[in-house]
C-alpha cells in the first residue's frame, strides 16, 4: 500500500507463475529456423512454447537468430533444450512486452572463427578476402538478446553454457567474443534471476552479461531491473556490465568468478 500526497493506492509484484491459455508443443523434426514468434497473449492467458520431454531443438544451418520473438506479448519459452549451431543468437527478443524465458538449457551457438594474431589477436570470420585478409571480428554473439522496444522481460532458471566461439584476452586487446546475455537497451523492467551463465577456460565469455551503449542514457538494462541469484563465471572482461543509464537497477546476491571484473 502506497500513499503519496494524501492519495492511497495498492500495488502488487509480478506473479512468479503465470496463467497459460495455450501451449505450443514444438516438434524438433518439423521446426523451421528461424522460428519467429509473434503471439499476443494476455495477462489472463499466456502463450507457452515448449518441446516434448527428452527432446531438443537443434539449429544446424541458419545464421542470425535461431528464435526471434518480435512484436509479441505475454509469451513464455519454457523447459527447452536449445542448441544454437551457427546462429549468432539463440533467442532474440525485440519490440515485445512480457516475455519470459524459463528453465532453458542453451548451448553450442555462435561463430567460432579463427584467431588472427596480426589483427589484435581477435577471432575473425574465416572467409578470406581477395587481399588475403579475414572477415570482420566476431563479437556480441549473445545466446539471449533483450533488445530495444522490449519491456517486462524475465530470464530465470536458465543454464547457458559452452558457446562455439572464444573471447580474445586482454593480452592482445579489449576482449571480444560470445556472451550469455546481451542487453540492448530495452525500454524497462527486466529480471535476470537464478540463472547459471557458465563459460569455460577454453570458451570464455567476453562478458557473461554484456550491455550495449556504455555511455548512453538508455544503455545496458536502461531502467527498472532486478538481477538476483545468478552465477556467472569465466569472462575475459566483466561478469556483468552495469554501466549506461541504469536507473533503478538492483543487483544483489549474485556470484562472480574467473573474470577480470565482477561488476
Amino acid at each position: 500500500e502506497v500513499r503519496i500526497g494524501g492519495k492511497t493506492a495498492r500495488v502488487r509484484t509480478w506473479a512468479s507463475e503465470v496463467p497459460v491459455a495455450k501451449t505450443v508443443g514444438l516438434d524438433p523434426a518439423k521446426v523451421k529456423f528461424p522460428l519467429v514468434i509473434t503471439d499476443r497473449g494476455t495477462e489472463e492467458g499466456w502463450v507457452r512454447y515448449t518441446v516434448p520431454v527428452g527432446t531438443k531443438l537443434v539449429n544446424a544451418v541458419k545464421t542470425g537468430s535461431m528464435i526471434e520473438v518480435r512484436g509479441a506479448s505475454h509469451v513464455l519459452l519454457d523447459d527447452m533444450t536449445l542448441v544454437g549451431g551457427p546462429a549468432e543468437h539463440v533467442v532474440n527478443v525485440t519490440t515485445s512486452d512480457c516475455v519470459r524465458i524459463r528453465n532453458c538449457d542453451i548451448s553450442k551457438w555462435g561463430r567460432a572463427g579463427r584467431q588472427v594474431f596480426d589483427s589484435e589477436g581477435k577471432f575473425r570470420i574465416c572467409e578470406k578476402k581477395p587481399d588475403g585478409s579475414f572477415g570482420r571480428a566476431i563479437n556480441y554473439d549473445g545466446a539471449i538478446v533483450i533488445g530495444r522496444g522490449t519491456s517486462c522481460a524475465v530470464v530465470e532458471r536458465c543454464y547457458v553454457h559452452d558457446p562455439n566461439g572464444r573471447s580474445v584476452s586482454w593480452y592482445y586487446c579489449h576482449p571480444a567474443g560470445p556472451e550469455a546475455v546481451y542487453m540492448c537497451c530495452p525500454d524497462h523492467s527486466t529480471v535476470l534471476r537464478w540463472n547459471d551463465f557458465i563459460g569455460s577456460d577454453v570458451h570464455r565469455w567476453n562478458d557473461a552479461v554484456e550491455g550495449q551503449g556504455n555511455s548512453h542514457e538508455n544503455g545496458g538494462f536502461n531502467r527498472d531491473a532486478d538481477i538476483e541469484g545468478n552465477f556467472m563465471i569465466f569472462a575475459n572482461d566483466d561478469c556483468i556490465e552495469l554501466d549506461g543509464g541504469q536507473r533503478n537497477v538492483r543487483s544483489r546476491g549474485n556470484r562472480y568468478e574467473g573474470g577480470l571484473c565482477g561488476v
